[in-house]
């Protein structure tokens, strides 16, 4: 009897189901880590227009300030009522009361796109202290302070006039 030693060869081409899995896993988690630092990015974003409209504000309403420091008890006024009317002062003559009540609108035109936005004005001897705070998420706490520490989600600018006739 004659035996014939057959040799056999296996040429596997392609891929296991394992491996296409272990593929696909580490593509999934790629694309999670890349959206979790595009979600961290327009986070951030969105803080800084914040921050920029927040600078913004306290640059123009201290600039009124200094500019009509004669009513500073309107821009105080104008401050603790919101939903006063005003005259435009733009297409009119305004005395300095008017005008505070104009700066303060306009101030507060360009500040109504941040979240839980309070624009605060006081005044401490010959100091005046102007402060805009904001908070994303629903304020827990009333918004009056700019001190560390503060809650997490509150962020605030403020500037600190110096008053003197």
């Amino acid at each position: 009897m004659k035996i014939i030693a057959s040799k056999q060869t296996s040429h596997n081409s392609g891929f296991s189901l394992i491996e296409v899995l272990v593929v696909l896993m580490l593509f999934a988690i790629s694309i999670l880590g890349i959206s979790k630092f595009q979600l961290a990015s327009s986070f951030y974003q969105k803080q800084g227009q914040y921050q920029f409209a927040a600078q913004q504000a306290l640059m123009n309403i201290s600039t009124a300030i200094i500019r009509n420091h004669h009513a500073l008890s309107s821009y105080q006024a104008a401050n603790n009522n919101p939903n006063s009317t005003f005259i435009n002062c733009s297409q009119q003559t305004c005395n300095d009361n008017q005008l505070a009540y104009h700066d303060l609108a306009s101030v507060r035109a360009h500040i109504e796109k941040i979240p839980n936005v309070t624009l605060s004005i006081t005044e401490q001897q010959d100091q005046v202290k102007i402060t805009v705070f904001w908070q994303e998420k629903t304020p827990t706490s009333p918004l009056s302070e700019c001190i560390l520490p503060r809650d997490p989600g509150l962020h605030c600018s403020q500037l600190m006039l110096l008053m003197s006739d």
